[in-house]
C-alpha cells in the first residue's frame, strides 16, 4: 500500500504531538471514598494537584451553602497504575 504524503504528514506528526499524563482525583471524606475510575489527562503533577484545589473549592463552597463544612477530605491523586503521587488535603 502506497502512502500518500498528506497520510506521511499526519503520521509524523501525531508521533510529535506529545502525550499528556493521565491523572486521577479520588476524593475521599468522612462519609467514604469516591474512585476516579477515569481520571483525566493534565499536563504534569502541578496541574493535576491544581486541579485537585479547585474541585476542593467548589466542595467547600457547595457545603458552605448546606451549613455543614468537612475540612478532613482530601483528594490522593495517582498516575494511570493507581499508586498515590500526591495527597492534597482540604485544609491546604
Amino acid at each position: 500500500m502506497a502512502f500518500t504524503s498528506a497520510s506521511k504528514a499526519a503520521s509524523v506528526s501525531q508521533r510529535n504531538t506529545p502525550v499528556m499524563p493521565r491523572y486521577h482525583l479520588h476524593l475521599v471524606t468522612a462519609i467514604g471514598a469516591s474512585p476516579d475510575e477515569e481520571g483525566g489527562e493534565y499536563a504534569d503533577l502541578a496541574a493535576a494537584q491544581d486541579a485537585a484545589v479547585a474541585g476542593i473549592r467548589s466542595l467547600i463552597a457547595e457545603d458552605a451553602r448546606t451549613g455543614v463544612i468537612d475540612l478532613a477530605g482530601r483528594i490522593d491523586i495517582s498516575g494511570p497504575d493507581q499508586r498515590v503521587l500526591l495527597t492534597v488535603a482540604f485544609l491546604e
